[in-house]
């Protein structure tokens, strides 16, 4: 038995079990919990973490350390090992979707407010939308009119009130950062990745995480002070935000 046999079997022994939903029904209520309440407090919890840590090492760190624990449990499940080639192209989505993505989004938050981020990351699908065009994929009608409406609700949204209080290179940060996102999702679709859906996403956000914590000890970045509520903060985008809703 070789050393990475081992450790599949030691991790198999693991007394960690979860239990999901059987009914399609049930599992997609559980993924849009997850989306509305988990993803959606995302920008609070940015918000609170944002109070002790800097923004590259709150985004590498929490998405390294969230990446480490899904690999393990990916891991559990004994899945086909990945190709080099399948490492890199991880990697790869990983920068646009956690380094470039959630690092930029990291970057506005000191200036922009966690409402106007949530409103401001709903550009996504414009921006998707503009890329699959682009790209060659026909799109319909009917998306451009749902896309132009999301968009006339995002302006409505943003406009007044404490988006007024918004600096222009925070919102720039965040709206690049929704940019990179559509760009990291559509190279996930064209690129070759792990077969197993766990491995893949925990390469992705591992890779990506360690890529922007490198570039964030280059800058010098280090947290210049700890406090209770930041540190329940980072815990917490690491654990839900990170791992459990991805």
């Amino acid at each position: 038995m070789t050393p990475l046999d081992r450790l599949l079997d030691f991790l198999a022994r693991l007394p960690i079990r979860i239990r999901l939903p059987q009914s399609r029904g049930g599992r997609v209520a559980l993924a849009l919990v997850f989306i509305y309440f988990v993803w959606g407090s995302t920008y609070s919890g940015l918000h609170f973490a944002l109070q002790s840590f800097p923004p590259l090492m709150l985004s590498g760190l929490r998405n390294l350390l969230g990446g480490i624990g899904l690999f393990i449990f990916a891991l559990r499940r004994k899945p086909e090992w990945p190709t080099l080639l399948e490492i890199r192209n991880s990697a790869i989505v990983g920068t646009m979707l956690v380094a470039l993505s959630s690092g930029t989004i990291a970057l506005g938050m000191r200036t922009v407010s966690s409402g106007s981020a949530a409103v401001m990351v709903a550009t996504v699908p414009l921006f998707a939308t503009v890329i699959a065009a682009v790209a060659g994929r026909p799109v319909t009608k009917g998306e451009w009119a749902a896309v132009a409406l999301g968009m006339v609700g995002i302006v409505v949204l943003n406009s007044g009130g404490a988006a007024a209080d918004n600096s222009a290179l925070g919102t720039i940060c965040v709206l690049a950062g929704a940019l990179f996102w559509a760009g990291g999702a559509h190279l996930a679709t064209r690129l070759k990745l792990p077969s197993d859906l766990f491995l893949s996403t925990s390469l992705q956000i591992g890779l990506g995480g360690l890529m922007s914590t490198i570039v964030a000890w280059l800058l010098g970045e280090h947290v210049e002070h700890v406090a209770v509520g930041p540190v329940f903060a980072f815990l917490y985008l690491m654990v839900f935000c990170t791992m459990a809703a991805y």
